[in-house]
């Protein structure tokens, strides 16, 4: 690994192919790099170095022998503490969940790495129950920013962004409930992308919240995304097989109409400093032959309200779901926002569900023209570590994510430059199955964003911030 960049997993693949490295050299760095690292960071909910080591030691093997399982053999990769893993335990970032069984079988996006023979050497960090856009846990407690400790990760993929970006592991799988890869990856300098609903299988079936690949480049993402993103039947909504594939960045984009979606008339809006690097963006893409035009304001009325009460109420249930004994454990902050759905009735419940499926529908209508619709993923450029939890409206940053999740649409995140220090992210989302044209337009993007990254692998201070 080198001090400013770490291996891709192409870069890896044919170094084992050749012999050149080995498996079970590059699993025993990514442990030694983890140790020294995490405890600056906080992003790893777990991990087995003996169990990593074998399954190195078994790739290793493999490519000796030219029984290579493909590109992901031997490459060192973590997934969320929500995805379950075999003989570890899912506590979805949350002290409720710390006495939870251990999980007897993997979920489809683990069961599709290990069948490539990807080593998953961790499970990483995450807020209570994917449900904040910060680093905070009630069980892990925070997750820092490599490029910054005094800064977050995002999330609530947030230990996978900050592993990534400090060097830890080659590639990740978030979730992505509103946000939860997108985020991160924009605030870590990563690429993340929220596949169209039901293109990557999981457990148990959600018509919103769906895996993504988390990487430091396209190629990484795609690669990743090309092993998870298959069918499995214990998913209600997985879809039929892909047989797509990333053949690399755009090289035209004459006759494609682009949107920018700069102002959605709800949630906080966007400070200019995250506006700039859309411009740019836009600016880009029109040189590159696209047609290229500004998104009327999307929403006259907010209904991010409506959006986050449906989450209220599923957080509500969960608490529910322990009797009450248990409510002390989970964040303050969002404690209290749950609290404020226990008087809710079912026509309440069902009044928010179709005022969100109407505001999914104005999302989706608006957006139809266009091949690709390009935004920012955050609304600010920074957000401390310790900042506290919006108890009123937990989501309120994650109106340029959320929508997407409603409407199904892949939507990618690619870093295209940095302010202060902190990367900054461009948003890119494609019409329903049409992953493929959005990772190579994040590749466009990629390639021509002028700039060389710093990974941040020793993080930018020297000392744990408590």
């Amino acid at each position: 690994m080198s001090n400013s960049s770490p291996h891709s997993i192409q870069q890896l693949s044919e170094a084992f192919a050749t012999g050149a490295l080995s498996p079970v050299d590059v699993m025993a760095e990514t442990l030694d790099h983890m140790e020294e690292i995490n405890p600056k960071i906080n992003a790893i909910a777990w991990c087995d170095p003996d169990s990593a080591m074998q399954a190195a030691r078994e790739s290793a093997h493999r490519w000796e022998t030219g029984m290579s399982r493909g590109p992901l053999d031997g490459i060192p990769v973590t997934v969320k503490d929500a995805i379950d893993l075999k003989g570890t335990q899912s506590t979805f970032g949350s002290a409720l969940y710390s006495d939870v069984p251990i999980a007897e079988k993997d979920s489809p996006p683990a069961a599709r790495l290990r069948q490539a023979g990807a080593v998953i050497f961790a499970k990483t960090t995450a807020p209570d129950s994917g449900m904040a856009i910060t680093g905070q846990s009630s069980l892990y407690g925070i997750v820092r920013n490599p490029w910054d400790l005094h800064f977050s990760p995002g999330g609530s993929s947030a230990g996978a962004g900050a592993a990534l970006a400090a060097g830890i592991g080659t590639a990740a799988v978030g979730t992505d409930l509103a946000g939860s890869v997108r985020i991160p990856a924009a605030r870590c300098g990563l690429v993340a992308l929220k596949p169209t609903q039901g293109r990557v299988a999981h457990t148990p079936p959600n018509t919103i919240r769906s895996p993504g690949a988390m990487g430091r480049s396209v190629a990484d993402v795609a690669a990743l995304h090309a092993v998870i993103g298959q069918p499995d039947r214990a998913d209600t909504f997985s879809l039929p097989k892909d047989t797509g594939a990333y053949s690399g960045p755009l090289e035209r984009l004459n006759g494609l109409k682009i949107g920018v979606l700069s102002d959605l008339g709800c949630g906080t809006a966007a400070e200019d400093t995250v506006l700039e690097p859309v411009i740019r963006a836009s600016e880009l893409l029109s040189s590159y032959g696209a047609s290229v035009s500004e998104i009327p304001t999307l929403f006259e009325e907010d209904p991010l309200a409506m959006l986050e009460r449906t989450f209220q109420i599923r957080l509500c249930a969960e608490l529910e779901a322990f009797g009450g004994t248990r409510d002390a454990m989970i964040l303050p902050e969002l404690g209290q926002w749950a609290a404020g759905a226990k008087n809710l009735s079912a026509t309440d419940s069902y009044r928010a569900h179709s005022d969100v499926m109407r505001a999914q529908m104005k999302v989706q209508q608006a957006l139809d023209a266009y091949d690709f619709v390009i935004a920012p993923v955050v609304p600010d450029a920074k957000l401390a570590a310790d900042e506290r939890i919006d108890p009123i409206h937990p989501f309120i940053n994650a109106g340029y994510t959320a929508w997407f999740n409603q409407t199904g649409q892949p939507a990618a995140s690619v870093c295209f430059g940095m302010a202060d220090g902190l990367p900054l992210g461009v948003q890119i989302i494609g019409q329903r199955f049409d992953d493929w044209r959005v990772l190579a337009l994040a590749g466009l993007l990629e390639q021509e964003r002028g700039i060389d990254l710093d990974w941040p692998l020793h993080t930018r201070s020297h000392q744990t911030i408590r």
